[in-house]
């Protein structure tokens, strides 16, 4: 099966038919992005929900490899699919269609994720604006996937971030006094969470 260039039909001449049909679909999708890319993010959402949920490993740079087929950016990545995927598995779990240990080890995956995609610390603030930031969430706190996307979308915006996990006061204050930081961020999800943070700051 052929096609000419530009036209939308099959061509898989160098592959199998649904190879062919799979490379027609990213070059139509590639070719219209402002109109597709809600699109591309919505199919890539699904397909790191399935990815997250495999029984037999999770792979983060095949996971990569396959979101990127689909124009999918890093920073889409961490900002809609991450966040569709962690709101997908709460509602699932809040539904009884998923347990707790299923919801944590997937959870777990999306912030290993959101680590290997995202942009590191690196205590270098490279605008005028710019700030080095300490991202925290206090301890006994398990839920540090919304920091870990927090602390990357802050670094793309040229601040300098260290996320700080399980945090107590004598591990702030060591932090505070190895490093200058312009400001302090705590990441509260509970209400023991927000009486921890009270008492450390």
């Amino acid at each position: 099966m052929t096609g000419k260039i530009g036209s939308t039909t099959l061509q898989a001449g160098s592959g199998s038919l649904v190879d062919g049909l799979a490379r027609s679909v990213i070059s139509k999708v590639s070719a219209t992005p402002h109109q597709r890319r809600f699109r591309r993010v919505e199919i890539g959402s699904k397909v790191l929900y399935a990815a997250v949920m495999d029984r037999s490993g999770f792979h983060h740079e095949q996971v990569v490899a396959d979101l990127s087929a689909l124009c999918i950016s890093p920073a889409d990545i961490v900002d809609h699919c991450i966040p569709q995927v962690a709101n997908t598995l709460g509602a699932d779990w809040v539904a009884d269609r998923l347990d707790f240990a299923s919801v944590t080890v997937a959870s777990a995956r999306l912030f290993g994720l959101c680590k290997t995609v995202g942009e590191n610390w690196d205590n270098i603030r490279s605008g005028l604006n710019a700030r080095s930031l300490l991202l925290t969430t206090m301890e006994r706190e398990s839920h540090i996937l919304g920091p870990a996307v927090l602390s990357d979308q802050l670094r793309r915006r040229g601040h300098s971030v260290l996320l700080h996990s399980n945090a107590n006061p004598q591990s702030l204050r060591e932090k505070v006094s190895q490093e200058q930081f312009d400001g302090i961020l705590f990441s509260i999800s509970t209400w023991q969470a927000l009486e921890s943070a009270v008492q450390a700051i």
